[in-house]
């Protein structure tokens, strides 16, 4: 017999020399055609000679050789397979997307330990504390040494402080840590600075889930900031979460006519809202418009009117004469 033995008389010879408990495994996981043809070719004794033996080792030998030697390709393709049948189209995305949060933060970890100290510390220098702390501790001591010796003595202390406090991050906190550096990396590189604007890009990067969660852990007693964020993450559909009180002391700064856009192709329950906490001039105007008129608003009108009524509420937010701890509510 020649050594072209063709594939299925290659793999029963294979899983004869494997032996029943091994060859009854691999079996297990073959389609029934393919199960079926290794079978017909097993029932067959007179290929079981050394020779065909010894070819079927030394193809998968071979085989096997050349995945070590493309063992990147060929891990990466394995790995895809894995994920691709194991989980759904919703799932998997989800898991792809951690994955590549976290292979970028372990190349930017890889970064700043190759950079200069000095370099590390511009980029560093502005963020907090906690930020800083976490992150050191993923660096090699040398370098986080050294970039330590940049800071203040104050701020040093208060990194070194956190760095003791620091036990075990959940799932949950480690993922947005890294988003957190992944961004800090992709926006600073070089930069001297870092101010409320910049962190307010990487706080609207997170999920509503993430932005409440970090509201209701860690401004705990950072009313300033707090009230920031909140101005920035307010949506006009939050309106409908506040108290009645609330609501009528919004409206009273609405012009009537952006109020009647924002709120004429709204659901009953929403409207609803609005009108049982409107002044009497506004609800006249309302229903005199219902009843003059048809007009249609284009969508580009009731955005620019949505808007006006949430640059009120910041405003109303940032002059206390809407209360924070009332908006603060419907977050945590």
């Amino acid at each position: 017999m020649n050594n072209n033995i063709d594939g299925y008389t290659k793999s029963a010879c294979f899983l004869f020399f494997l032996g029943i408990k091994k060859s009854t495994k691999i079996l297990n996981h073959l389609d029934l055609e393919e199960k079926k043809k290794i079978i017909f070719k097993m029932s067959d004794l007179s290929i079981f000679s050394k020779k065909n033996i010894n070819i079927a080792i030394n193809s998968y030998k071979k085989y096997y050789k050349k995945i070590f030697f493309e063992k990147n390709d060929y891990v990466k393709n394995y790995f895809n397979s894995i994920i691709s049948r194991s989980f759904n189209d919703k799932e998997r995305n989800k898991l792809f997307n951690i994955i590549k949060i976290k292979k970028e933060f372990l190349k930017n970890v890889k970064k700043a330990n190759l950079k200069s100290s000095k370099n590390c510390y511009l980029i560093l220098n502005k963020e907090h504390p906690q930020i800083i702390a976490i992150f050191l501790k993923y660096l090699n001591k040398k370098k986080s040494i050294k970039i330590l010796s940049f800071f203040n003595k104050n701020y040093r202390y208060e990194i070194i402080r956190r760095m003791f406090k620091i036990k075990h991050m959940n799932k949950f906190s480690k993922e947005n840590f890294f988003k957190i550096i992944n961004h800090i990396f992709k926006e600073k590189k070089n930069i001297k600075y870092s101010n409320f604007e910049y962190v307010i890009k990487i706080f609207k990067s997170l999920s509503k889930k993430e932005k409440v969660y970090m509201l209701k852990n860690f401004f705990e007693k950072e009313d300033d900031i707090k009230k920031k964020i909140i101005c920035e993450i307010f949506s006009f559909e939050d309106i409908f979460k506040m108290n009645n009180k609330n609501v009528y002391i919004l409206l009273k700064y609405v012009n009537k006519e952006i109020l009647y856009i924002s709120i004429i192709n709204l659901f009953e329950k929403f409207r609803n809202k609005f009108l049982k906490n409107m002044s009497k001039i506004q609800l006249n105007y309302f229903f005199k418009m219902i009843k003059e008129n048809n007009l249609k608003f284009s969508k580009k009108d009731i955005l620019i009117s949505k808007q006006n009524i949430l640059k009120i509420l910041r405003f109303l937010l940032k002059k206390n004469i809407l209360i924070l701890k009332d908006l603060e509510k419907i977050y945590v």
